[in-house]
């Protein structure tokens, strides 16, 4: 019998019987010298490989499909702000506005400084016709990165719904400045020509 043979026999003759030992990403069963090896089931098992399903449904506009993805991956961790986040959008997308704002305001809750949070709730406020809680949630968005063109081009529909036509022309503007879209920034262009 060769040394390295005769080493892991004698490495596995101390170890109980039935007793599971990590190896990688593999569970081994140690029985008598008989070895088990039982892939684990670590991809199936992560967050992060639900919510990868989840995206991927996200982008199809499956949004039902994404929120049971989501789902899936917030009941192994409970704390993904981007897990919630995405479902409150999905609902948004499904025009459950009501729905949509209870899961943001737990995300809301859950860490104060995600941007896309405050927009994705900003959203759902303009839509239910609540414009000075869209721009207060845009506010917020915008204090946590101010270089971002969604909150500025939100926030800049709602001023002009509620009559602030200067403030809705200087949002567009900024917004226009961290364009890098060209059929983003042609509409930001377009709208800000008619309006301003």
């Amino acid at each position: 019998m060769k040394k390295r043979t005769a080493f892991i026999g004698a490495i596995l003759s101390l170890i109980p019987l039935g007793h599971p030992l990590m190896i990688k990403t593999s569970l081994v069963l140690s029985t008598t010298g008989l070895i088990l090896s039982v892939p684990n089931k670590v991809n199936a098992e992560s967050a992060d490989y639900y919510i990868d399903r989840a995206n991927k449904k996200f982008d199809d506009e499956d949004y039902y499909g994404a929120i049971s993805e989501y789902n899936r991956a917030l009941k192994i961790n409970p704390y993904s702000v981007f897990a919630l986040s995405r479902i409150g959008r999905s609902k948004y997308y499904l025009q459950d506005y009501k729905g949509a704002l209870q899961i943001i305001d737990k995300a809301v809750k859950m860490d104060e400084n995600y941007k896309f949070s405050f927009v994705i709730r900003g959203d759902i406020k303009f839509e239910l016709g609540d414009y000075y809680g869209a721009i207060s949630d845009y506010n917020k968005s915008i204090k946590i990165d101010s270089n971002d063109l969604f909150p500025y081009y939100f926030r800049g529909l709602a001023k002009k719904e509620i009559g602030d036509f200067n403030g809705a022309c200087s949002d567009m503007k900024r917004a226009l400045k961290f364009s890098k879209i060209n059929k983003v920034t042609e509409i930001l262009n377009r709208w800000i020509k008619y309006n301003c």
